[in-house]
């Protein structure tokens, strides 16, 4: 086996920085996308407090914090910045709204599914992203 140079090593590592910058922007706009998307999807609507609002002054909240779930359109929905922000996304609300509306099977599952490690790689975010324009696209239509 052939012994890489310093100068071939300083060149992979140039290129792994090159690749995860490539997919921390394909990951921010496919984000972009689905924010977008869920915002709309809940007409601005806070999932928490139910405060209406227009839908571009309200974020997309999330269930728990996982990358596993950050395109796991049951874990996210509308919420208000006061209870998204300023009171860490209303956790206890949350859950009890998620378990109201999708029930404890999907709830188990959407906490199992938290605890893994997952990265999507570009072509399967751009496989979502593509999927959330043609969704974000529709609702436009409708709303707009």
């Amino acid at each position: 086996m052939k012994r890489r140079t310093h100068k071939e090593k300083i060149e992979t590592v140039k290129q792994e920085i090159l690749d995860a910058k490539d997919h921390q922007a394909v990951y921010d706009t496919t984000w972009d996308w689905m924010s977008e998307y869920i915002r709309r999807r809940d007409r601005g609507r806070c999932f928490t407090c139910g405060i209406q609002d227009y839908w571009m002054r309200h974020e997309a909240g999330h269930f728990i914090h996982s990358s596993s779930l950050d395109f796991d359109e049951r874990a996210i929905h509308d919420q208000c910045t006061f209870c998204n922000q300023f009171h860490g996304g209303q956790r206890d609300k949350y859950k009890t709204k998620m378990l109201e509306i999708y029930g404890q099977k999907v709830v188990e599952e959407l906490e199992r599914k938290a605890k893994t490690v997952y990265k999507p790689t570009i072509d399967e975010l751009e496989k979502i992203k593509g999927n959330l324009k043609v969704k974000v696209k529709e609702l436009r239509e409708r709303q707009d």
